[in-house]
Order: structure tokens, then sequence, then C-alpha cells
């Protein structure tokens, strides 16, 4: 065993969560190209969100879960590393404040905090490759949380019904309905009858919208 390398310790197992946005799992990735990312797990739907950042203090994560509880309300219990931001009194304070449990994982051992870690390694990777791309990374950051909102879980149902009892509309719904639309219109211009053509001299008949409401007849000069 390597002196710096901490003992092998057995992965915590979190009790199953029974409804959406009960235990919360945070933790940062990075740096990557001078940026954090803060990743936050919601451990019964498995929504995830990612938000960038250049700086890592417990006064500015207490901001961005200030405004997550505000859209989706106080969780139970929420579960972290033992990093300095979350340890610090300042961030114990805030949940405490706001009847949140706070759950650490074990010291030097950041794989007991599973759900978020594994989101992290999954996230790493796919702005790893992305970046190795280059173009936007933020854009490509949003294509990557589509895409991880709206598989599935074991249970069939996605993190986006979970979390709103309804499926994400995606491009992909946009593109469908506009094949459909395409399909429609073709589908009527067949069914109408083909336009008759005109001939010069042609005898014709011709609504009349005056007040009479008759009918004229006249012949094509031109």
């Amino acid at each position: 065993m390597k002196q710096n390398e901490a003992p092998m310790e057995r992965s915590h197992s979190w009790e199953p969560s029974s409804r959406t946005w009960q235990r919360l799992h945070i933790d940062f990735a990075g740096p990557m190209s001078g940026q954090y990312y803060f990743i936050i797990v919601d451990s019964y739907s498995k929504w995830v969100d990612v938000i960038p950042t250049k700086t890592s203090t417990s006064q500015w994560c207490m901001k961005q879960l200030r405004n997550l509880f505000c859209n989706f309300g106080f969780p139970d219990v929420l579960v972290s590393d033992n990093g300095a931001q979350f340890t610090s009194k300042v961030f114990k304070d805030f949940l405490q404040a706001n009847g949140v449990t706070h759950k650490t994982s074990a010291p030097f051992h950041p794989s007991t905090n599973g759900q978020a870690e594994r989101y992290v390694q999954t996230i790493k990777k796919l702005l790893k490759c992305m970046q190795d791309e280059g173009g936007d990374v933020d854009h490509k950051l949003c294509q990557i949380l589509i895409q991880l909102r709206k598989v599935p879980n074991a249970n069939g149902k996605s993190p986006y019904d979970l979390m709103f009892q309804r499926e994400v509309r995606t491009d992909f719904h946009v593109m469908f309905r506009n094949m459909n639309d395409d399909d429609y219109n073709n589908r009527e211009d067949s069914r109408r009858e083909p336009r008759r053509r005109f001939e010069v001299g042609d005898r014709v008949q011709a609504r009349n919208y005056t007040k009479e409401g008759k009918w004229k007849f006249g012949n094509v000069v031109s």
C-alpha cells in the first residue's frame, strides 16, 4: 500500500428514498479548463443538476442550494463529502436553519457518497469528450443534462417523469411533429381534386357575391 493511499473501506449503502427530493447528494467535479462543476443528484429520481463555477466557497454553494430549494423545496437529507466548503460552520448553520439533516461521507473516502460520485465520474467523462471536440461547453452541458434526465431508470421512468409527472419535450419531439405535419400536408394534397385548367374561349360560370347572389356566365378571354 502506498503511504498516501487511504485504506480500503466498504462503500456506505444508503437506504432507498421513498419520494423525490427526499435525499440529495452533492459534489464537485474539476477543475476542467479552469472550471469546477457543482453536481446535485436526487437519490430517488436520479434527477441531476450541474452548475459551472470558478469558485467553490461555502457562500457560493449556499446560494446555489438556496435557488434549488426555492424551486423544489427543502430536502430531508443532504449528503456531501468532507470538503471544507461543506464542513464550515456557516454551511452547517445554513442547513440546520432550513431543517435539512447534513450527512457526510467517511473522511478521505468520497466513494461512500456513491450517488453523486457516480454522476461525477459520468459527467467528467462526458465533459471531457465534449471539450476534446471543441465548441460551446455550456451548450454541450445542457445537452448532457437533457440526456441524463430523459433516460429511464431501472423502474422504467425517467428523472423528468419522476420529478414533474410528465415526459420532457425535446428536439426529437419537435422533429417528429414536423415530420407528421409534412405527412399530413402530403396526404391532404393527395386528396384534393386536381385543379381544372381553362383555355381561352371556354365558357365558365362565376359566383356573383353582390346582393343578387346569382351565378353569372361568361367566356375566358385571356
